[in-house]
């Protein structure tokens, strides 16, 4: 599960504690000055979840984290989540950018979540527009369809780089709760897929290849004249093909 404005403070547990099942466990990274923010991800104990801590910007928080079960741990895809509070974005977009253009070209598969504070479903919205135009250009995909705040409208996101997920469904919860809802999907990611081996044929030529070669040119050589008889050419073709492939065979 992961979350945004947690609201949990640097020094705090017991929150993130208790909202951990059995068998799940938590990385959180609070918001390092005033109130609010905070992002976390609870997660199941089958995962392994690596946190990583280079990312750092002035107009979102991020926790970016690297995905893997248990049982594979070399197969893994980069889960990062993003708090966007609402205000001025023209930092946001500057670093946005940034930020997305590093990541394509350093992975093949990505998965971004987080509340955006963007109303994605008002298609004249300015500030939609730049990032739609900053996702196409990189090659993200936005899942998300339908209000997913008490206001009703498109405010939290789930992108995804080289992955498809499906079974998209949006659950409106009590506002005693949150005013936002909860996004859940189906992400699979398949480890088991077979790829026929790859075969490289190569020719194996040594210092005694061309010695050889040229050696038994004059026993197969024809001689033309200026319209060589096709069937003759034929011939030819065969005969230097044949011994080529006796002087230096395939391996």
């Amino acid at each position: 599960m992961c979350l945004t404005e947690t609201w949990v403070k640097p020094d705090e547990y017991i929150a993130l504690n208790e909202a951990s099942p059995p068998g799940y466990s938590y990385v959180h990274q609070p918001h390092s000055t005033g109130r609010g923010g905070g992002i976390g991800l609870i997660h199941s104990e089958n995962l392994v979840v690596t946190q990583k801590y280079s990312h750092k910007f002035n107009s979102f928080e991020i926790l970016y984290t690297s995905v893997n079960y248990v049982a594979k741990k070399n197969k893994s895809i980069p889960l990062i989540i993003i708090y966007r509070p609402p205000g001025p974005y023209t930092e946001f977009l500057s670093e946005f950018a940034d930020f997305v253009s590093n990541l394509v070209v350093s992975v093949n598969k990505a998965l971004i979540v987080g509340d955006f504070n963007i109303h994605f479903d008002s298609l004249e919205d300015p500030l939609r527009t730049a990032v739609v135009s900053i996702l196409d250009s990189v090659g993200i995909n936005q899942n998300v369809i339908g209000p997913t705040h008490s206001g009703g409208h498109t405010l939290d996101l789930i992108l995804t780089y080289g992955l498809s997920i499906e079974n998209i469904e949006i659950i409106p919860q009590s506002e005693v709760i949150s005013d936002h809802h909860i996004i859940s999907f189906i992400i699979r990611m398949d480890y088991n897929i077979s790829t026929s081996p790859r075969y490289r044929v190569k020719r194996t030529f040594t210092s005694a290849t061309a010695p050889s070669f040229i050696n038994n040119l004059p026993e197969t050589s024809i001689r033309f004249g200026s319209a060589p008889d096709p069937v003759e050419l034929d011939q030819a073709t065969e005969s230097l093909e044949s011994w080529f492939m006796h002087s230096s065979p395939l391996d």
